[in-house]
């Protein structure tokens, strides 16, 4: 019985090893994938790197775009001051001189309907004159 035992104790002991003889392939096989995940990972920092400068540049830009966008309007804002400042000088202008206008036009109304009236009432006074000799 023992040796039996011895037996099957040996046989286990051979697929043991047989097994084992199979690891230096997978062994092998695990370094290449090793390898494969190295060189991936070179390229995506490679990548990453790439990518951080450009979110950099890209920031530089923004900042130097918003700056000059800030300025462009600052200077827009003053420009449209200035013509909404010309305009209110102009239309005041033009107010003023439609008031002196409308003023010297009731003036020469008021001339014209004072000398009617007089030569209106001399002529009624001159036909009541006529009327009561008749």
């Amino acid at each position: 019985m023992a040796e039996e035992l011895l037996e099957d104790r040996v046989k286990k002991l051979e697929r043991t090893l047989e097994s084992l003889a199979e690891v230096p392939k997978h062994l092998t096989g695990l370094g290449q994938r090793v390898e494969r995940i190295e060189a991936s990972t070179e390229r995506i920092e490679g990548r990453v790197t790439n990518v951080e400068l450009q979110i950099s540049q890209l920031r530089t830009d923004m900042r130097v775009g918003f700056s000059a966008a800030g300025r462009a309007l600052g200077d827009t804002r003053e420009a449209i001051l200035e013509v909404i400042d010309s305009s209110s000088k102009a239309t005041q202008k033009l107010y003023d001189e439609g008031q002196r206008r409308l003023e010297d036009v009731k003036k020469e109304i008021i001339l014209t309907l004072g000398t009617e009236m007089r030569v209106l009432h001399e002529d009624l006074v001159e036909r009541i004159k006529v009327l009561g000799k008749a």
